[in-house]
C-alpha cells in the first residue's frame, strides 16, 4: 500500500471491503479467505496475488511472534 501510495480506505473500496476488514488484515488480528485476498490484490493491482498473500502471511507471523514475545 505503502510503495503505490494507497490508504486503507481506497483500498477498501477498489477491493469491495470494509475498512475495518482491511486493518484487521494488516493488525494480524483476522485471517482473510482466498477470495477476500483476490479482491484485495485486485484492489492494490497486483499482478500475482500469491506474492500479496506471501506478504500477508509473512506480516501476519511476524506479528504473531512479536506478541507471543511480549506475553512472556
Amino acid at each position: 500500500m505503502s510503495a503505490r501510495r494507497l490508504r486503507q480506505t481506497d483500498l477498501a473500496r477498489w477491493s469491495g471491503v470494509s475498512r475495518s476488514f482491511v486493518q484487521s488484515v494488516l493488525r494480524a488480528e483476522r485471517d482473510g479467505s482466498l477470495f477476500m485476498f483476490l479482491e484485495l490484490s485486485r484492489g492494490l493491482g497486483v499482478d500475482d496475488a500469491c506474492d500479496l498473500l506471501r506478504e500477508v502471511l509473512d506480516r501476519r507471523d511476524a506479528l504473531r511472534a512479536a506478541r507471543t514475545l511480549r506475553a512472556k
